[in-house]
């Protein structure tokens, strides 16, 4: 009697995350979540955090980086996330690279996203639909930000749009596909952005 033995493959879905990496000066500069974005460490949003390679649960864990330099955090989204990504990195001045290629929400607010972050340099793979309604002060005095990839980005829903770059970086914008009849307050939208 044979005895027949089905392999079963398990089957590994993506990470549902973001990647940040943070250059830390000095080790009191950045000691909990809330110091390298404060609205990040929302319990709403997340469901844990690698930091280092090291898995934090719960959303609100203090943690102490150990080292200065680089560190990469791995932010775990609850699956099926669609709400608001307003002030996700709010004033995050270690902050210096952000990939959402992984994050497999929605946001329905980009409002203060990455304001105040002087050393963001970069930001790939970021989304955004039409469940989007405000991106105001986005990227707001995001000075080291150079070049973005927003071509296909859906604003069609979009209705306030104010400071969204101003102060910023950045060197070119493809913008060409943007629908923006929903907008009604673009106020300052490019202000200061001097090498644009």
């Amino acid at each position: 009697m044979s005895v027949y033995r089905r392999r079963v493959m398990q089957v590994k879905h993506p990470p549902n995350q973001i990647t940040a990496v943070y250059n830390v000066t000095s080790t009191t500069s950045a000691t909990t979540l809330n110091d390298i974005g404060s609205y990040i460490q929302s319990a709403k949003f997340l469901q844990g955090v690698i930091i280092d390679g090291v898995k934090y649960n719960g959303a609100k864990q203090t943690f102490t980086f150990s080292t200065t330099g680089l560190h990469k955090v791995q932010y775990l989204v609850k699956k099926g996330y669609r709400d608001t990504g307003a002030r996700l990195f709010f004033q995050a001045p270690t902050l210096v690279s952000v990939d959402f290629s992984e994050f497999k929400g929605e946001f329905t607010s980009t409002f203060g996203m990455f304001y105040a972050c002087a050393n963001l340099a970069s930001v790939t793979g970021l989304r955004l639909t039409n469940a989007n309604t405000d991106t105001t002060q986005m990227f707001y005095n995001c000075k080291a930000l150079s070049s973005l990839e927003a071509s296909d980005w859906d604003m069609s829903e979009v209705t306030k749009a104010n400071e969204m770059f101003s102060y910023c970086g950045i060197t070119s914008l493809d913008a060409d596909n943007w629908v923006m009849d929903n907008l009604t307050n673009a106020e300052y939208m490019f202000q200061y952005c001097e090498k644009l």
